[in-house]
Formats: structure tokens, C-alpha cells, sequence
């Protein structure tokens, strides 16, 4: 800093008056803003005040265990594990693993709701990845972990989409999946989420390697398992199908895709396994 600018900074502040310095910078809103920032933030307020007043109930979500990976097309070496709430749209992958937790039921009981109405706060779902014993050398697998949920506002008449081949962007902005022909796990791991038809609310990576240690392929640098505990977030009052149970006025279909690819060499990173246990909670008076 200049010596005459510092000395103007001091005499100013002696006299007192305000001396402006830089505006700090606001980070970009996460992608739960999306629709309102003011908006969420006042659904949050009044459920925590509501929570205050009325009793939380909690729906239990399908527990999976050890589930075996899926190559990303006939022939791959890169392999995925794909996981919805609520159910799975008409067209979609028919590998989705549903996780349930949202379908409510009418009754007395603990987690019955009472009426046509509830008010869904949110799931939180834990999933645990392990990386199996191999009888042989395995390389590490770099794995991609994301959470979204489809911009259903933004739809053209007639058009649907699946992430199974829009979630990732190509090279020239063109909307491409795993199972778009000719993609590899590279793709996967390198290529942006297409943001134009889904909202992200976690894009992360990790490496595991295997724990087997009588076949020298263990890999001491990287741990073989990994927990990730999601909060997907709903906050919205909404009416429920008296004959499915589930809401008919809010979108709950958050996706969890869990990409594997080989780091290193071109072999199948197929010896991985997903668990998960969750939750839903609500309230409705």
C-alpha cells in the first residue's frame, strides 16, 4: 500500500470517520436455492417452529444390503450403482434401487399420518461402499458419487429424459449417459453434470482400494470403505394419493448415482458393494 494512502487511512479514522474497505465476496447459493433462497429459508423456519408444536413421524426407507454393481454397457469395464426415492419414473433405468421412504399410510398408528396432508421435511440415507477380497492384484477404483434431481419445470412437451444418457455434458454441450454407446469410465469421472435438465446437490469423488492382503493386492494409501450420510431436503406441505400413499404435489425423486472405474489399468472395477439404511421424516398437523 502506498505511504500517502496509508497516512490518508489514518487521519480519517482520527477524525472518525467510516472508512470503506473491500465488499467480501458471497458465495454462490447451494443448489437447494435454486427455485428460492427465501423461499427455503422460510419453509425451514416454519418447520422448525412447527416441529415445536406437533410430533415428527418417520418413514422407514428400503434397506439394501451388499448390492452388487452394474457394468455401465454390454462389454464395460466401468461399473454403477443407481438409487431413487419414491419410485421409478415410466422409461427409466429398470436397475434403479428403490429406496422407498416416501409412501405414507393412513391409520393411528406412530408413523401413520391422520388426513389427506402432511408436511415433508426430509430423508436422510446412509450408504456404505466396500470394496470386496480379490484373490489377486487389483488396482484402486476411483469412484464418483452424484446427487440430483431432474428439472422437471424445464421439460419441452413430449420430452423425456433418463440419466442413464443425459447426466453428463460431452466435450461440444451435447446431453450424454453411461449408457450412451461409446462412453467409458473416463467420461464418467471427467465430464460436467448437465445442469440444464438436472439439479446437483453433490458431485464427489473418492478412491478404495481392496483389503485383501494374501494376495498382494492390497493398496495401503486408500481405505476399502467408505460412508456418505445424505440429507435430502423437502420442506413442503403436500397432498397425498389416498391410494398410493405418496404425495401428489411435490417432486421427491432425489437420484444417487455411484460410478466405479479402474484407476491405473484397463481392468473391470466390478468388486464393489453398496449398503444403505435411511429415513424420512414428517409431520402432519
Amino acid at each position: 500500500m502506498p505511504l500517502n494512502f496509508r497516512n490518508m487511512r489514518r487521519k480519517l479514522a482520527a477524525k472518525g470517520r467510516a472508512i470503506r474497505g473491500r465488499r467480501p465476496r458471497r458465495r454462490a447459493p447451494p443448489a437447494r436455492f435454486n427455485f428460492s433462497k427465501k423461499r427455503y429459508n422460510s419453509n425451514k423456519a416454519l418447520s422448525k417452529k412447527a416441529s415445536q408444536m406437533s410430533e415428527t413421524k418417520l418413514i422407514a426407507c428400503t434397506q439394501f444390503e451388499e448390492v452388487a454393481p452394474k457394468a455401465i454397457q454390454l462389454g464395460g469395464i466401468a461399473y454403477y450403482s443407481s438409487y431413487i426415492m419414491t419410485n421409478v419414473p415410466p422409461g427409466w433405468d429398470g436397475n434403479f434401487n428403490n429406496l422407498g421412504g416416501i409412501a405414507t399410510a393412513q391409520g393411528t398408528g406412530g408413523n401413520n399420518r391422520v388426513g389427506d396432508y402432511i408436511y415433508l421435511k426430509k430423508s436422510h440415507v446412509n450408504f456404505q461402499i466396500d470394496i470386496n477380497e480379490t484373490s489377486g492384484y487389483t488396482s484402486p477404483i476411483e469412484f464418483r458419487m452424484i446427487v440430483a434431481k431432474a428439472r422437471t419445470g424445464v421439460l419441452p412437451v413430449g420430452y423425456t429424459y433418463t440419466p442413464s444418457t443425459t447426466l453428463f455434458l460431452n466435450t461440444v454441450g451435447l446431453p450424454i449417459g453411461h449408457a450412451t454407446l461409446g462412453v467409458t469410465g473416463t467420461d464418467l469421472m471427467l465430464q460436467p453434470v448437465n445442469k440444464r435438465d438436472w439439479t446437483v446437490f453433490k458431485d464427489m469423488k473418492f478412491t478404495l482400494s481392496s483389503p485383501d492382503t494374501a494376495g498382494g493386492g492390497m493398496n495401503y494409501f486408500y481405505p476399502s470403505r467408505k460412508n456418505v450420510l445424505l440429507n435430502l431436503p423437502y420442506y413442503g406441505k403436500c397432498r397425498v394419493n389416498t391410494s398410493t400413499g405418496l404425495p401428489e404435489d411435490l417432486d421427491t425423486h432425489y437420484i444417487i448415482m455411484i460410478y466405479g472405474s479402474s484407476v491405473g489399468k484397463d481392468r473391470s472395477a466390478s468388486d464393489w458393494e453398496v449398503s444403505t439404511r435411511g429415513t424420512t421424516s414428517f409431520t402432519d398437523n
